[in-house]
């Protein structure tokens, strides 16, 4: 009962997936021109050699779908593991990742003494730039549109009403 790629693949009439491990051995067709997306995509390959080089598998692989949401690198065993014991939750980034994420970067800048207005600026611009670099995906995108609401909402000083801005989060994504 739970989603399976190949069926979905094979659905859409694909027949083979091509994976490229190094970037030295493919030319991409289409690179973005924005300048944000490519910085994204730099440090999430960055991030990627950074985990490869000083993690063995699993623990890079591991890491790698944690941070980056990226579960290529993840023994094929250890991810069937986690579909079978019902955590893969724990390796598809949401929005307990993003919370986590926010909650590390604004006790860093309050240590820093930064003010908390611009805290949420920061952390903010920060959780885009992540969101970007991790795909983009739906759970994504709503844990930091959620967010985004309620930094926009404390920055211009009004008050907060989970309700209303669950409805504007719900607006603004559809």
């Amino acid at each position: 009962g739970l989603y399976d790629y190949s069926k979905y693949l094979a659905m859409k009439d694909v027949r083979a997936v091509l994976k490229v491990k190094e970037s030295f051995l493919a030319d991409p067709l289409g690179e973005s021109s924005n300048p944000v997306k490519k910085a994204a995509f730099r440090v999430k390959h960055w991030m990627r050699g950074l985990l490869k080089k000083y993690l063995k598998d699993p623990y890079g692989g591991f890491l790698e779908a944690i941070l980056l949401g990226d579960r290529a690198g993840l023994a094929d065993s250890l991810e069937e593991d986690f579909i079978k014991t019902g955590t893969v939750h724990v390796i598809s980034i949401s929005g307990l990742h993003v919370g986590l994420i926010a909650g590390m970067l604004m006790a860093f800048f309050a240590i820093l003494r930064i003010p908390k207005r611009a805290n949420l600026v920061v952390t903010l611009v920060v959780l885009a730039f992540y969101a970007i670099m991790a795909g983009a995906c739906p759970p994504i995108i709503r844990s930091v549109m959620m967010f985004a609401v309620f930094a926009i909402g404390y920055i211009m000083r009004r008050d907060t009403d989970i309700l209303n801005s669950l409805a504007l989060s719900a607006f603004l994504i559809l």
